[in-house]
């Protein structure tokens, strides 16, 4: 079996030119179509109803163009037992590291591996204890959540230039609570959907890189 994976960004017809011929692309931004999402996200018939006759595209014309943008979009597949391979190659890739809490340790088998682990507990109850073990910390200050992506950034960027993901052995972001409880609200959705978005991000941050991720909460 083979599975894709799916982009959640949206992207611009015009950028599928000359793929998409630019008159095509044209007439359907003058129709409202502007993204592949706006064509292959409606049913063709309600796309073609869209389009001024004067454009002379044909409904076979349009179900090319919606074929061929399905084409572009979308990930290349791959099978189960190569995504195997791959989470097992990340693992024995991923460094291991130990807070020096024997007890944590232990329950843990360490800190390494693709994942986010959360430590909570009550003020002063010895939740950084793990992370002030690790040795050679570099510290980025950030005092709100765009500036926490703005530091995940710039390691990806490092990743991306050396080519070695192996320089950072652990992300510790701690704590985490002065970033997000600004944004929580018992009247209003925003700050938790701005929390899970980033619990996501770091999650697949880890697993893209291979890198953990340790969270205290206060």
């Amino acid at each position: 079996m083979s599975v894709s994976n799916i982009k959640s960004t949206v992207m611009r017809l015009s950028t599928l030119i000359p793929s998409l011929s630019p008159e095509l692309v044209s007439s359907l931004e003058v129709s409202g179509i502007r993204t592949d999402a706006d064509l292959l996200f409606k049913p063709i018939f309600e796309l073609y109803r869209q389009l001024p006759v004067e454009t002379g595209i044909s409904l076979a014309d349009l179900e090319n163009a919606v074929a061929l943008t399905a084409q572009l979009a979308a990930a290349s597949g791959t099978s189960g037992d190569e995504l195997l391979t791959q989470c097992i190659q990340a693992e024995e890739k991923a460094a291991t590291l130990f807070s020096g809490v024997k007890g944590l340790d232990d329950l843990l088998g360490g800190f390494g591996g693709r994942r986010v682990i959360e430590i909570s507990g009550d003020r002063q109850s010895g939740k950084t204890s793990p992370s002030t073990a690790l040795d050679r910390l570099q510290v980025s200050l950030a005092f709100d959540i765009e500036a926490a992506y703005s530091i995940l950034d710039e390691v990806r960027n490092s990743f991306a230039t050396t080519g070695d993901t192996t320089t950072v052995s652990c992300i510790v972001i701690d704590a985490i609570t002065p970033l997000l409880g600004p944004l929580l609200s018992s009247v209003s959705a925003h700050g938790h959907s701005v929390m899970t978005e980033f619990g996501y991000h770091l999650r697949s941050f880890s697993q893209t890189h291979s890198c953990p991720m340790l969270v205290s909460n206060i």
